[in-house]
């Protein structure tokens, strides 16, 4: 998985658009002490800087060791690579103890973005991750937006980025590269589109007798491309 993402995220790095890929960790991971070399290795073959790879890992899984997980996360952070912790606000911890990791950005978990237009709690909580978030240096990611009046309210409250269909639903990396390029305007590439077929001419055959079966196969190569 890691491999994969990082070889799609160079392809998009080396065709212009400068997406990040974030990609999902175990707290199993933490105690694979091979794994930062192993990234590094990816991050050197495909040539893609550290900061356009994103290490996710949950909140509840950052909480179940947070000594462990500050030097997995520390080890991360030194190949330049962020660090997100997602499904924030449903792991009980509070952002003055994540502020002790190495992390770049926290992530609102969906359940709380789908109800925060008909919940008053849902909408307080939302937005108090958003500002505490940001007072304390962190990006902030609302995930699970799916109408545009969530995104809207999303905006208007400051998150940095928003996640969900209201954008787009999952796409294969094929499509989301279409969709990216539509969306920047841009033409597709003439080598992704194969050539139309050009026209075709039959040269006609002379009258006379039946040929045989070895004449009809050469007649039939006798069709020209001009």
């Amino acid at each position: 998985v890691l491999e994969q993402g990082i070889r799609q995220a160079a392809e998009w790095h080396a065709e212009g658009f400068e997406l990040a890929v974030a990609l999902n960790l175990s707290v199993r991971n933490f105690f694979d002490q091979g794994l930062p070399a192993f990234i590094a290795q990816l991050l050197a073959r495909h040539k893609l800087p550290g900061e356009f790879l994103v290490l996710e890992i949950t909140e509840r899984e950052v909480m179940l060791d947070r000594a462990l997980a500050r030097a997995a996360l520390s080890a991360f952070r030194s190949l330049g690579v962020k660090i997100s912790v997602d499904d924030f606000g449903t792991g009980f911890s509070s952002l003055s103890q994540l502020q002790q990791l190495p992390i770049d950005e926290i992530k609102v978990d969906a359940s709380f973005v789908r109800g925060m237009l008909v919940n008053q709690q849902d909408a307080v909580i939302v937005r108090s991750i958003i500002d505490l978030g940001h007072n304390l240096g962190l990006e902030v990611v609302a995930e699970g937006a799916e109408t545009p009046e969530e995104l809207k309210a999303l905006r208007d409250l400051g998150a940095d980025r928003v996640q969900g269909y209201v954008i787009s639903k999952p796409l294969p990396p094929e499509e989301f590269t279409k969709w990216l390029r539509k969306l920047s305007g841009r033409e597709e590439p003439e080598d992704l589109a194969p050539p139309p077929p050009p026209p075709t001419r039959l040269i006609p055959r002379e009258r006379g007798p039946r040929p045989s079966r070895m004449a009809v196969l050469q007649a039939g190569a006798g069709v020209e491309s001009g």
